[in-house]
């Protein structure tokens, strides 16, 4: 399957993203290690996209997203993150994170454990 990237405003920035669009349970959601991006997780949004929404984007200044101008940080990562999944009116997710993608996670959790 051959995914086309969409990009999405978030935080004043535009984020890339890939998304199966099925609309199957939980959506989850896909974030890179560094320094890789969206497509670092092809094979894992052809196998569950049958079944679950799933989506991989690049993070703030990585692959096809926007850096903007504010300095980088695993906080500002995480608000990313919830700002994405607001602009897709996804409510809660599955996350999966690899490395960088899984501080984001934690970060996240932190100050939003009810998403």
């Amino acid at each position: 399957m051959i995914f086309q990237p969409s990009s999405i405003s978030v935080n004043e920035i535009h984020l890339s993203y890939l998304d199966t669009k099925t609309n199957q349970g939980m959506p989850v959601i896909f974030i890179h290690g560094f320094p890789f991006n969206k497509f670092m997780w092809e094979n894992q949004l052809e196998e569950l996209g049958t079944d679950y929404r799933c989506i991989a984007y690049d993070v703030r200044g990585h692959g096809d997203s926007q850096p903007g101008d504010v300095e980088f940080s695993v906080a500002l990562f995480a608000e990313d993150l919830i700002g994405f999944m607001d602009a897709l009116q996804i409510e809660k997710a599955i996350i999966v994170g690899l490395s960088m993608g899984g501080y984001i996670v934690m970060n996240a959790i932190q100050k939003y454990a009810n998403r």
